[in-house]
């Protein structure tokens, strides 16, 4: 399974993930526990962005609801289609990197601010 994949897996699950935690007596599989780990880490550090509010609906409107695709969702933020897709790949690269590292082993740390470089900085084009 490709990292994308998985990312992508992994925020689709979290809505689901997210009413089974609530319900009591309800048991997480590991697979759900580590989606809402790693999806959570990743909402709050959407928080420090500018564009924090829209960063979240393109979120809600693609993976969480599966009611916009990336272009449905740059309408609906009024961005670009290209900063959407960059904040897309910015998120699914997150939300990867918070799988790996797994619960207690930096989900808990500070969110990077919009100033810090992150995977693919100053690179061009992804070519997916």
């Amino acid at each position: 399974m490709s990292w994308r994949r998985e990312a992508k897996d992994a925020l689709r699950l979290y809505p689901k993930a997210l009413r089974k935690r609530a319900v009591p007596g309800a048991a997480l599989t590991p697979r759900e526990e580590r989606a809402l780990d790693a999806v959570e880490f990743v909402l709050r550090m959407q928080r420090v962005y500018p564009s924090a509010e829209a960063r979240l609906l393109m979120i809600r409107k693609v993976y969480f609801q599966r009611s916009a695709t990336l272009e449905g969702a740059a309408q609906a933020c009024n961005y670009s289609r290209g900063s959407i897709q960059q904040w897309d790949t910015e998120i699914l690269t997150a939300v990867y990197v918070a799988l790996a590292r797994g619960p207690g082993r930096g989900t808990d740390a500070k969110a990077p601010g919009p100033d810090d470089a992150g995977p693919g900085a100053g690179k061009r084009g992804s070519g997916d």
